[in-house]
């Protein structure tokens, strides 16, 4: 049914369909209110939604950024994330060195802290005290 209601409709209108609000600012590029796939059990891609596109122009996510669900690769180009990062460990994302600023902290499903920079690593986000980022865990039992 939200593969249907998505098929022929604009980058804002599906974005509105996910309750996400887009803000175009006055250099033409867009802030996201956040950035986060709201059914649990399929994808954005599942869902036959190409999220390259629903990013296109966005330059800013003024809240949080959850990659669940998510077969990003990059975030194109955001280079700012006002709340938390959410990366699982098993992600198709390859490198988010476009994030220069990240407003909270990287929440990784990771099961052990090597696991989490390991994960920090592949997607070429380096933790520094400059930058105030911090990794919180969400440890498997």
């Amino acid at each position: 049914a939200f593969r249907e209601k998505c098929q022929g409709k604009s980058q804002d209108e599906i974005l509105s369909y996910l309750g996400i609000e887009a803000i175009y600012n006055e250099d033409g590029s867009k802030t996201l209110s956040h950035y986060k796939w709201p059914f649990k059990g399929y994808s954005f891609a599942a869902a036959g939604i190409d999220e390259t596109k629903l990013l296109d122009g966005v330059t800013e996510i003024k809240g949080s950024c959850n990659l669940t669900g998510s077969s990003l690769e990059n975030l194109g180009s955001v280079s700012k994330i006002g709340g938390s990062l959410t990366v699982p460990l098993f992600t198709s994302v390859k490198d988010l060195s476009s994030i220069k600023s990240i407003g909270r902290d990287i929440i990784c499903d990771a099961n052990d802290s090597k696991d989490a920079v390991e994960l920090l690593k592949k997607i070429k986000q380096t933790p520094t005290k400059t930058t105030k980022k911090t990794i919180k865990q969400f440890l498997k039992a």
